[in-house]
């Protein structure tokens, strides 16, 4: 069974800077159909925006060719949650819920954050939140028993 992962925005924005960490390694688990990728709307447009940052574009060398590049690739096996559902799980910073509500639209098995706040739930409605090292580490494992690599 594919692995359903919903994605906060600082895990993507990650893999377009650092091309060859550990959040660029979960999207190549995409690529190679591994895993489901799920954003929610709000986490796309947020993507968009950061990307595009000056401060961004000139502390990492991303140039606007780059940025529309990886959200294009994104957008190729990405499953964009409908929006339709909300949650009011994230008291401490609510403009995090949309990643929660995007990932019980979607019937997630996990959500890949840094986000602190996210991250202190541990688990949201038998979803799990874990950072993407964690996750890597626990996807691969699952690839390993399921045979697959």
């Amino acid at each position: 069974m594919i692995a359903r992962v919903c994605w906060d925005t600082n895990p993507l924005i990650s893999a377009a800077i650092v091309r060859h960490g550990v959040p660029r390694q979960l999207l190549d688990l995409a690529r190679a159909e591994k895993i489901d990728v799920i954003v929610s709307p709000e986490t796309l447009s947020e993507l968009a925006r950061t990307l595009r940052e000056p401060r961004i574009a000139r502390r990492y060398g991303i140039t606007e060719a780059e940025a529309a590049e990886f959200e294009a690739g994104l957008r190729e096996f990405a499953v964009v949650a409908p929006g339709v559902v909300t949650v009011d799980a994230v008291p401490q910073d609510p403009q995090d819920n949309h990643v929660l509500a995007a990932a019980v639209e979607t019937r997630c098995g996990f959500v890949v954050t840094g986000d602190q706040h996210l991250l202190s739930l541990r688990s949201f409605r038998g979803i799990e939140i874990l950072p993407p090292r964690e996750l890597l580490e626990r996807l691969r494992e699952q690839l390993r028993h399921q045979g697959g690599r």
